[in-house]
């Protein structure tokens, strides 16, 4: 890219655009805040000035509409890769057509299984879950751990919607018939179905206060990591997915 390009202006004066986008400042309060030199700083804030981004309020500069919306975008982007840099192994353990979006991913928790720390994902579920008034999830993977703990929100009062991927209902009935027969008698539970496998296994957990989305990632040897996103589109996506997904689904009634 050229140096002239809006893009790569961005990028290269990211810094110095979060110092006006926070207070105005002067070139000389500009040159203290990111340490480059004066010649340097007249050139950035000229080149800014020309493209949009920043405006001379009598002897001091701010950023404009443009470069605010321009930062903040750019903002999201490099927390939405650092994440993905950083999950690369989870991501890598699930299809090319998973259907995940990066909001799930911008500044999200990442926990892995380790042989160090091999409960912090459970545990960290179980935290979440623990103030739950509704719980929704899709099960990729029979996983006891994350069963027990759905039967005990369903036995403490919450609300608790499933969707199992068809290749998985033989092993849930036969190898839990009877706690599921006993919380689906309590009314808190709705099964259901999926019509295709899914590859990742995914909880909306919803409270008074807060609500959380939980993508969880398997692999030979059991859960691998969690990804744990409360933002508004991570959040937006689950109820998609899962509203998607419920829909499709076969309904569930008795345990044949």
């Amino acid at each position: 890219m050229s140096g002239s390009d809006p893009s790569q202006l961005l990028v290269d004066r990211a810094a110095l655009l979060r110092q006006l986008d926070s207070e105005p400042k002067d070139t000389e309060e500009l040159q203290t805040a990111v340490g480059l030199s004066s010649s340097t700083i007249n050139r950035a804030v000229c080149k800014l000035e020309k493209t949009g981004y920043v405006e001379q309020v009598d002897d001091h500069y701010q950023t404009t509409l443009t470069g605010r919306l321009a930062l903040k975008s750019y903002e999201q982007f490099t927390t939405t890769m650092d994440t993905i840099n950083k999950s690369t192994d989870l991501l890598g353990a699930l299809g090319s057509d998973a259907q995940i979006a990066p909001a799930v991913l911008a500044d999200a928790e990442v926990l892995r299984t380790t042989r160090d720390s091999a409960r912090v994902p459970i545990d960290r579920s179980a935290a979440l879950l623990s103030e739950a008034d509704q719980v929704r999830t899709v099960l990729s993977t029979i996983s006891t751990p994350h069963l027990n703990l759905y039967y005990e929100q369903v036995v403490d009062g919450t609300s608790v919607s499933i969707i199992v991927s068809p290749s998985l209902i033989e092993q849930l009935v036969t190898e839990y018939y009877d706690p599921l027969t006993e919380v689906i008698s309590t009314g808190q539970i709705e099964l259901r179905q999926a019509t295709e496998e899914t590859s990742f296994g995914l909880t909306i957990v919803e409270s008074a206060s807060h609500t959380a989305v939980e993508l969880r990632v398997y692999g030979s040897e059991g859960l691998r990591g969690v990804i744990i996103n409360d933002s508004h589109k991570a959040i937006t996506w689950a109820n998609t997915y899962f509203e998607n997904e419920w829909n499709d689904a076969l309904s569930m009634q008795t345990l044949g």
